[in-house]
């Protein structure tokens, strides 16, 4: 009975944090190398950011709006 009240709260803390980690604004500071490419908005290959959003492409997503946790695709 301990051992189930233990790995409860386990599986609660674990995902408080990443329901935290992965939600609200989660940008960083622009990186460097998006000051010496050229992206086009236009190109479509969607990236689903840890805000939740879907962006068009990872340049978009990393160089326009600071988002450098995604994943490939479109956001649920």
């Amino acid at each position: 009975m301990i051992m189930m009240k233990y790995f409860l709260s386990g599986i609660i803390c674990f995902a408080a944090i990443a329901l935290q980690s992965c939600s609200g604004d989660c940008s960083q500071p622009t990186p460097q190398y998006c000051e010496v490419i050229d992206y086009d908005e236009n190109f479509y290959q969607p990236v689903c950011g840890c805000d939740g959003e879907t962006y068009t492409n990872v340049a978009v997503a990393e160089c326009k709006y600071g988002i450098l946790d995604h994943f490939p695709g479109e956001c649920d």
